[in-house]
């Protein structure tokens, strides 16, 4: 999954004594978890995110509205954002399986992550 949205340029307000707000990216919703200065797992939740089927303006909408959520988040906190950097190509290019993959499962298949937080 890979989009971009318009958004104004904000100063950057956080502090790295506080902890950190991380996200996970998964097929279907983004796991975001919160820690406190000591690593410690303060609060966990999952937000929805249902692309299949959806438009580009629809998908576009609905990461938008999600990437506000997280950066409120972290702007109330004073938290930096946390992404995992993965890369799957290597991954996915030896899954020999991956080609006998019935129609309609490759979306289940790990796709790239992008280099940049997009939120």
């Amino acid at each position: 999954m890979f989009a971009s949205v318009e958004a104004k340029p904000v100063l950057l307000r956080t502090i790295h004594l506080v902890g950190a707000i991380g996200i996970d990216v998964n097929e279907d919703h983004l796991a975001v978890a919160e820690t406190d200065r000591f690593g410690n797992l303060v609060g966990i939740r999952r937000i929805g995110l249902n692309l299949y089927g959806k438009s580009e303006e629809q998908a576009k909408a609905i990461i938008g509205n999600t990437c506000q959520k997280i950066a409120k988040t972290c702007a109330e906190t004073g938290k930096p954002l946390v992404i995992e950097r993965l890369n799957l190509r290597r991954r996915r290019a030896g899954l020999s399986w991956s080609r006998s993959i019935p129609s309609g499962r490759e979306r289940s298949l790990p796709s790239p992550t992008p280099r940049r937080s997009q939120c």
